[in-house]
């Protein structure tokens, strides 16, 4: 059928004005909220030294996600000796996790290096190699850390766990129901991952092969989650950063008292 619409040349796209709209307001929040993340993990990170007994980090049985999870209590011999944080060794793994995550190259990119600004907007960029060139090749390092972020997911279950037991007895505090949000949603934000979907449902000719329903299964149960990934990744963020300033307030005296019953 013909049709009188004018048509569309590569030109005509790059030619094409920048949009009206607030296109900014995004880019620019995730700037200032996941800095403002690194600054103040990083202020946590350093404040308290590995100091058997300090508020900084650990009430009791909480202990900040920031620091090693469940490292602290165990007491690493080294770190003791040393007096390094034991959060400078945890949290480069889940903070590289996330710079190379597929939605934060997305992001990140348009956030922090405007490039490209936002969808619809021009670029400047002439040329385009993909992440396939250095520096931008070392984001393909994230299928590696992945496995790390999965193994530290594991273990904040542990961590979860033990802080519904007061003194041997079993109790619910209100630092227990913010560990348990902070599990959930770092789980569903690692397991939504990119990556993780293709490795339970990629690789594969056909579904209806041996093992094939397996996969396919994971595959979609992966693939559910991967749609709200974006939201993962930031209250999963939140999480983190609300349970370890429960337990900076509690330590600083601000909270006199974790409200919890114990039976």
């Amino acid at each position: 059928m013909a049709t009188n619409a004018p048509a569309t040349t590569g030109a005509t796209c790059i030619a094409h004005p920048v949009r009206q709209d607030a296109w900014w307001v995004t880019p620019l929040l995730t700037v200032v909220v996941f800095v403002g993340f690194i600054i103040y993990s990083s202020w946590r990170a350093l404040e308290g030294f590995y100091q058997p007994g300090t508020t900084h980090f650990i009430q009791e049985p909480y202990v900040s996600p920031l620091y090693a999870l469940h490292f602290v209590k165990s007491g690493w011999g080294f770190l003791a000796s040393t007096n390094v944080s034991p959060a400078l060794f945890v949290l480069p793994i889940p903070l590289f996790f996330r710079l190379t995550c597929y939605y934060f190259r997305k992001a990140g990119y348009r956030s922090f290096l405007a490039d490209p600004r936002a969808c619809a907007v021009p670029e400047s960029r002439k040329k385009y190699a993909g992440e396939t060139v250095m520096p931008w090749v070392w984001v393909n390092l994230h299928r590696i850390t992945f496995f790390f972020a999965a193994a530290l997911v594991f273990l904040t279950y542990k961590d979860t766990v033990e802080a519904y037991i007061f003194d041997g007895r079993f109790g619910i505090g209100v630092g227990s129901l913010l560990y348990t949000l902070e599990a959930v949603m770092v789980t569903l934000y690692t397991f939504s991952c990119h990556y993780f979907r293709h490795l339970v449902g990629g690789k594969i000719d056909c579904f209806d092969c041996p093992g094939g329903a397996v996969r396919y299964s994971l595959w979609r149960w992966v693939t559910a989650w991967n749609v709200s990934h974006m939201q993962w990744f930031w209250a999963s963020l939140v999480s983190i950063m609300l349970i370890d300033l429960y337990i900076r307030l509690l330590g600083a005296g601000v909270i006199p008292q974790d409200p919890r019953i114990v039976f």
